[in-house]
Protein backbone atom coordinates (compact mmCIF):
# COMPACT_ATOMS: atom_id res chain seq x y z
CA UNK A 1 0.00 0.00 0.00
CA UNK A 2 1.41 3.36 -1.02
CA UNK A 3 1.95 6.08 1.56
CA UNK A 4 -0.15 9.15 0.90
CA UNK A 5 1.68 12.43 1.42
CA UNK A 6 -0.19 15.65 2.17
CA UNK A 7 0.87 19.02 0.79
CA UNK A 8 0.87 21.61 3.57
CA UNK A 9 1.46 25.28 2.85
CA UNK A 10 4.94 26.36 4.06
CA UNK A 11 3.48 29.43 5.75
CA UNK A 12 1.30 27.15 7.91
CA UNK A 13 4.26 24.92 8.79
CA UNK A 14 6.28 27.99 9.76
CA UNK A 15 3.42 29.22 11.92
CA UNK A 16 3.17 25.85 13.68
CA UNK A 17 6.94 25.75 14.26
CA UNK A 18 6.86 29.26 15.74
CA UNK A 19 3.77 28.81 17.93
CA UNK A 20 4.22 25.28 19.27
CA UNK A 21 6.30 25.55 22.42
CA UNK A 22 6.34 21.89 23.37
CA UNK A 23 7.60 20.09 20.26
CA UNK A 24 10.58 17.82 20.76
CA UNK A 25 13.64 17.72 18.49
CA UNK A 26 12.20 14.85 16.44
CA UNK A 27 9.17 16.92 15.40
CA UNK A 28 11.21 20.05 14.82
CA UNK A 29 13.50 18.09 12.48
CA UNK A 30 10.49 16.74 10.59
CA UNK A 31 9.00 20.23 10.32
CA UNK A 32 12.29 21.47 8.89
CA UNK A 33 12.28 18.66 6.30
CA UNK A 34 8.72 19.53 5.34
CA UNK A 35 9.55 23.25 5.16
CA UNK A 36 12.57 22.61 2.94
CA UNK A 37 10.42 20.56 0.58
CA UNK A 38 12.59 17.45 0.96
CA UNK A 39 9.57 15.51 2.20
CA UNK A 40 5.87 15.96 2.68
CA UNK A 41 4.06 14.73 5.79
CA UNK A 42 1.73 11.77 5.87
CA UNK A 43 -1.78 12.08 7.27
CA UNK A 44 -0.71 10.16 10.39
CA UNK A 45 2.30 12.44 10.90
CA UNK A 46 0.03 15.49 10.69
CA UNK A 47 -2.33 13.99 13.26
CA UNK A 48 0.59 13.14 15.54
CA UNK A 49 2.25 16.56 15.29
CA UNK A 50 -1.15 18.19 15.80
CA UNK A 51 -1.52 16.29 19.08
CA UNK A 52 2.07 16.93 20.15
CA UNK A 53 1.82 20.67 19.40
CA UNK A 54 -1.74 20.95 20.76
CA UNK A 55 -2.76 22.56 17.49
CA UNK A 56 -6.10 22.00 15.78
CA UNK A 57 -5.65 19.38 13.05
CA UNK A 58 -7.55 21.50 10.54
CA UNK A 59 -4.90 24.24 10.68
CA UNK A 60 -2.65 22.09 8.47
CA UNK A 61 -5.11 22.37 5.59
CA UNK A 62 -5.33 26.17 5.55
CA UNK A 63 -3.86 28.19 2.70
CA UNK A 64 -2.63 30.91 5.06
CA UNK A 65 -1.37 30.97 8.63
CA UNK A 66 -4.25 30.95 11.13
CA UNK A 67 -5.21 34.16 12.88
CA UNK A 68 -6.19 33.42 16.46
CA UNK A 69 -8.20 36.24 17.98
CA UNK A 70 -8.09 36.02 21.78
CA UNK A 71 -9.70 39.18 23.16
CA UNK A 72 -10.08 37.68 26.65
CA UNK A 73 -6.33 37.19 26.84
CA UNK A 74 -5.89 40.91 27.44
CA UNK A 75 -7.91 40.55 30.64
CA UNK A 76 -5.39 38.05 32.02
CA UNK A 77 -2.27 40.19 31.90
CA UNK A 78 -0.81 42.96 34.04
CA UNK A 79 -1.73 46.40 32.65
CA UNK A 80 -3.40 44.72 29.63
CA UNK A 81 -0.04 44.11 27.98
CA UNK A 82 -0.58 41.75 25.08
CA UNK A 83 1.17 38.38 25.19
CA UNK A 84 2.88 37.80 21.86
CA UNK A 85 2.93 33.97 21.94
CA UNK A 86 0.57 32.52 24.56
CA UNK A 87 0.99 28.84 25.34
CA UNK A 88 -1.29 26.36 23.60
CA UNK A 89 -2.64 25.37 27.03
CA UNK A 90 -3.68 28.97 27.74
CA UNK A 91 -5.30 29.29 24.32
CA UNK A 92 -7.21 26.06 24.89
CA UNK A 93 -8.44 27.27 28.29
CA UNK A 94 -9.50 30.63 26.87
CA UNK A 95 -11.41 28.98 24.01
CA UNK A 96 -13.09 26.66 26.52
CA UNK A 97 -14.12 29.64 28.66
CA UNK A 98 -15.62 31.44 25.65
CA UNK A 99 -17.52 28.29 24.63
CA UNK A 100 -18.98 27.90 28.12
Amino acid sequence: MATVRIEVQPVVLEWVANHAQNLNDKWLQKLNLWLSGEKQPTLKQLKDVSNAAKMPFGYFFLHEAPQEDLPLLKCRTVDNIEIEHPSRDLIEIMEDMVAK
